[in-house]
């Protein structure tokens, strides 16, 4: 018990300070990029980054269905897993190579879904490739991430996947200085991925002495139960990558390398925030997962009150600073002229909202498993925002795009809360209400801070420190009278009664 204890305080303490470091070095190291490439060559690396994320639409592995599965203790400890494992991977292994095959066709194409500049579609599609091999190494060692995300293994999946972006951004910049170009990042990304993920099957032979490496059984029985799990799911990842990385492809498509460049730098902090609080809500993965095994939904709508609640608090404060300080800080880190502008800047801070809303209502559709139309949903969120692209794109110019990222995203946001309500039967939306005068509270001291420090103070650092300091007290202050909890200690004891 008292192990179990130390993984769940470990798993939530290490989120938060693997998050912050993120930050850090996320921030630090992309004024070291631009040192060694252009604006233009950054923007393709991330165009490169999108296509991959689009093309892995059709990874339709078991890895997700797998964590949700393994996170019955009386599973996992029966002599029916070694079996559904074994299966598991040799599915795994077969989807790797269609995956394979498939990343050679898209390798031929690669330039022209980017609009790249016919300078650099050599180095394009080399780095498209190299990157492709890494999400294939992804998924043939996905169960193992799966058996330790099932078993609480928090602290140290957390380290590993940090890991990954620690060597990467150690290669690049290691090939960078050597003078390899954007052939950099994709030969990191490559060997950080399978160092990581070697060490990542090491672990789990030497906790639960499991090797998947050699697959010795196959029972289709196991594929045919998860695959109902798997199309809905993997139908609703379409969603995402419309909000995300189908974007980011259509945006090279329609306004160039150099946009993208910006559109990433300033979407930088509006986009890790919704990834971080995703990140902590994937925690409860395998708890709220349980209770839905267990039929006690009952038990989980009071738990689930206190996260939501936190949840919109936190995004309304959230959008109102990101609205105050994030033209500020860019001018601070890269320079004035990386930032997109104030008419684009707007829809990134609409995006960030339902994406941010989105990580809430996604954890209890997937621990329960009720997908019902969701996937149509998505597939419809996906058709509408690629048809709206276009036509806004022409009648409004670029931000057309944006615009009908914004329209489709919301589709989805929509059944999702409606959705939600089914499942557990109850109103979320009556918790919003329950709230409305705080927030008031909270935009009216935030406003007034804006103002005061813009009029007292001058140096752009030094209000820009002070402006984030206030914020903060603000947020702690309101938020525990909105929530009336202590969250840290409430998800510590709830994830350590489902252990």
């Amino acid at each position: 018990m008292q192990n179990n204890k130390n993984k769940i305080r470990q798993g939530i303490v290490s989120d938060s300070v693997i998050f912050a470091l993120t930050i850090l070095i996320s921030f630090a190291i992309i004024p070291l990029y631009l040192h060694f490439i252009s604006l233009e060559e950054f923007g393709i690396y991330i165009a490169i980054q999108g296509i991959v994320a689009v093309v892995s639409l059709a990874d339709i592995g078991l890895p997700m269905y797998c964590t949700k599965k393994l996170s019955r203790d009386n599973f996992f400890k029966s002599k029916e897993v070694i079996s559904f494992l074994n299966s598991a991977q040799i599915f795994q292994y077969i989807v790797g190579f269609a995956l394979l095959i498939f990343g050679y066709l898209v390798y031929f194409y690669v330039n022209s879904f980017l609009n790249v500049n016919i300078t650099y579609k050599n180095i394009t599609q080399e780095v498209f490739l190299l990157h492709w091999f890494s999400v294939i190494v992804g998924v043939w060692g996905g169960l193992n991430h799966a058996i330790l995300k099932s078993r609480h293994e928090l602290k140290y999946m957390n380290k590993a996947i940090f890991m990954i972006l620690i060597l990467s951004s150690g290669l690049n910049i290691i090939f960078l200085y050597l003078d390899y170009g954007l052939l950099s990042f994709g030969v990191s990304i490559l060997i950080a991925t399978i160092i990581v993920n070697i060490f990542i099957a090491i672990k789990v032979y030497k906790d639960y002495k499991i090797n998947l490496f050699i697959p010795k059984e196959f029972h289709s029985k196991y594929i045919v139960d998860g695959w109902n799990y798997i199309k809905q799911f993997q139908l609703l990842r379409i969603a995402q990558v419309s909000k995300t990385s189908l974007f980011t492809v259509l945006l090279s498509n329609y306004g160039g390398q150099t946009l993208v460049a910006q559109y990433n730098i300033t979407n930088k902090v509006p986009g890790l925030i919704p990834g971080f609080i995703s990140k902590i809500i994937m925690n409860l993965f395998p708890a709220i997962s349980a209770h839905f095994e267990s039929n006690e939904k009952e038990k989980l709508i009071p738990f689930f009150e206190k996260v939501f609640k936190l949840g919109i608090f936190t995004t309304l404060f959230c959008l109102y600073a990101l609205f105050s300080l994030n033209e500020m800080f860019i001018e601070l880190w890269v320079g004035q002229d990386k930032f997109i502008g104030f008419d684009i800047f707007i829809f990134i801070l609409l995006n960030f909202v339902i994406m941010t809303l989105i990580s809430f209502t996604g954890i209890i559709i997937h621990s329960s498993g009720e997908f019902q139309k969701m996937p149509l949903v998505s597939i419809i969120e996906a058709v509408v925002f690629l048809i709206l692209s276009y036509v806004f794109f022409e009648l409004f110019g670029v931000i057309g795009v944006f615009l009908g990222y914004t329209f489709s995203a919301t589709i989805g946001l929509i059944y999702s809360l409606i959705l939600v309500n089914k499942i557990l039967e109850f109103n979320l939306i009556g918790w919003v209400y329950e709230g409305f005068e705080i927030f008031l509270v909270l935009f009216t001291l935030m406003l007034f801070v804006d103002i005061a420090i813009n009029v007292i103070i001058d140096n752009r650092l030094i209000s820009f420190i002070a402006t984030g300091l206030l914020y903060v007290a603000i947020f702690v202050y309101l938020s525990g009278r909105y929530c009336k909890i202590d969250l840290f200690r409430f998800l510590y004891k709830e994830k350590l009664r489902k252990t």
